[in-house]
């Protein structure tokens, strides 16, 4: 007899709000990179650059990583969780970048 499948909501509730307070602290580095005193150099605008690639690369492997993670563990509702907490933002500073 087959046992019944346990609910991932408490999971996907902790991963929610670890979600939120990365995907927050990301958002803030990135818009921390893009301020500076003055008129920006050359240097400063490539390493600007530089850097908020680097961010938008570290969130987009932690929304695949975590997605796949969780669905090789077939948490489901943990999986679509993260792919939305995680994945709009990242959405969001793709197109913000791609429009400005």
């Amino acid at each position: 007899m087959k046992e019944p499948r346990q609910s991932d909501v408490p999971v996907a509730v902790v991963v929610a709000v670890v979600d939120v307070v990365i995907v927050a602290l990301l958002a803030s580095a990135y818009v921390m990179s893009g301020l500076s005193i003055g008129a920006p150099s050359a240097h400063d605008t490539h390493q600007r650059e530089t850097y908020q690639h680097n961010i938008l690369v570290i969130t987009t492997l932690i929304t695949g990583g975590g997605c796949a993670l969780a669905a090789l563990f077939r948490l489901w509702k943990t999986s679509i969780t993260h792919l939305v907490v995680t994945g709009l933002p990242l959405l969001a500073c793709i197109a913000w970048r791609s429009w400005s």
